[in-house]
């Protein structure tokens, strides 16, 4: 009889599943790659200050916040947080990977609303993604044997930009044949000149061209839909799909805001607050940036603040002070635009109301005074009385715009599914003891 040493079997105890321990994490993950939007409001000049030096002040700022708050995104004159670039953008990467992994009729689906989004929204088209869309649309319907389809995609991108090439050595030669087809096909189109007009300073762009200053002919554009986008001097945009159905078409650029903005007051109160959440509501964002530009003896001034459409309250941002020809002016804009990136990511506290926004009489241009007085309160929030007897809004405590508990009951969970998720490892490491008895 040959003995043989019996098993030992090893204890194992349940385990959490493994996309309880990553969610914390991936939620916070996708609310940090989720920009936040925020509606920079025209500057208003106020005092002795020059009506020119707003629109150069507001240029700048767009300019800095782009530069210096890349997890910002910019909305307002002009431009809106509807759907455009961001939903074509993902709706472009989906149909890419269904494209590579070889499911045609779901890439060109996809592929197809991607680039209908992104036309959809003239002022802010990202024309080289749109042609690589529908390069990528089109190899879809030429892989599924639906050859006029693809030819038609490829026609319609020659159409708009005749001088597009494709890179050498990435496409097969039956698919190149195709490509040269739809551009002959597109080339047979007649072409007309579409001339732009509108106010002094403004500039505008056709199909992703260089921008050129109005008015402004842009001649060779093959008949049917174009795209137009234009910019104010003061960082302004417009945007409009145009018709070119003849020799020559004429269109004007109208400057008026399609979203007007509340006007800027010297001071922010409850009904400026309430005008801003509805202008947050209009043009898609979560922030609005609210600027008074003010003289400061032989210089400028610039009084901020950022009202939170989450939370409908105010903070106070650093106030700027420049000279008159707004030399400085970048310098003061980089170091608002880093406290505003920090600002939206931890909102608060709120500003008592009314708050000016530029300088109380006797206040030193080195130091300007702002004027905290009664608190505002939203119409929804009962009131409380503190024990020195001034009103204190009633509610729970928020930390970005969420009530504390969540944040404490969020935090015991995930302290509570880390812990147990460990010791269950460690326990599933362990070896029994004792002895089982096997017959071979």
């Amino acid at each position: 009889m040959i003995r043989r040493s019996a098993p030992r079997h090893t204890a194992r105890v349940p385990t959490v599943p493994a996309w309880l321990l990553v969610l914390p994490g991936l939620l916070a993950l996708q609310a940090a790659a989720d920009p936040a939007r925020v509606a920079v409001l025209p500057p208003k000049p106020v005092d002795a200050v020059s009506a020119a030096a707003a629109p150069r002040f507001s240029a700048l700022l767009l300019k800095g916040l782009a530069a210096h708050a890349p997890d910002v995104e910019v909305l307002g004159q002009g431009r809106t947080g509807k759907p455009g670039r961001r939903e074509a953008a993902e709706a472009f990467a989906s149909g890419m990977q269904q494209l590579e992994a070889l499911q045609f009729d779901q890439a060109a689906a996809t592929l197809g609303r991607g680039v209908a989004v992104a036309l959809g929204d003239p002022a802010n088209i990202d024309f080289p993604a749109v042609r690589q869309a529908t390069v990528q649309l089109a190899v879809a319907r030429f892989r599924m044997r639906q050859e006029k389809e693809a030819r038609a995609a490829l026609a319609e991108l020659f159409r708009v930009d005749p001088s597009f090439t494709l890179p050498p050595g990435r496409y097969a030669p039956a698919f190149l044949e195709a490509v040269e087809k739809a551009r002959a096909l597109a080339a047979r189109l007649p072409a007309g000149t579409l001339r732009v007009d509108g106010p002094e300073g403004w500039q505008a762009s056709v199909d992703g061209k260089p921008l050129s200053r109005l008015p402004a002919d842009f001649p060779g554009l093959r008949r049917g839909t174009h795209y137009l986008r234009a910019e104010g001097p003061g960082g302004e945009v417009r945007g409009a799909a145009v018709e070119v159905a003849g020799a020559k078409t004429q269109v004007r650029i109208d400057p008026a805001d399609p979203v007007p903005p509340p006007e800027v007051l010297p001071a922010a109160t409850q009904a400026f607050g309430e005008r801003l959440d509805q202008y947050c509501q209009a043009v898609g964002a979560d922030y609005a940036l609210v600027t008074l530009l003010h003289a400061e003896g032989d210089g400028l001034g610039a009084g901020a603040v950022l009202y939170s459409a989450k939370v409908h309250g105010f903070e106070a941002l650093p106030a700027m002070h420049f000279d008159a020809a707004l030399a400085r002016a970048p310098e003061e804009i980089a170091s608002l635009s880093d406290r505003i990136a920090e600002t939206v990511h931890h909102f608060g506290p709120l500003a008592t109301l009314p708050l000016e926004l530029s300088p109380q009489p006797g206040a030193s241009p080195s130091n300007p005074r702002l004027s905290l007085r009664e608190p505002w309160v939203p119409a929804t929030a009962p009131l409380s009385v503190a024990a020195s007897g001034a009103p204190q809004p009633a509610g729970p405590v928020l930390w970005a715009g969420v009530p504390w508990w969540v944040w404490v009951a969020g935090g015991a969970a995930a302290v509570g599914i880390a812990g147990g998720t460990a010791y269950g490892l460690s326990q599933a490491s362990r070896r029994g003891t004792g002895t089982v008895t096997a017959t071979w």
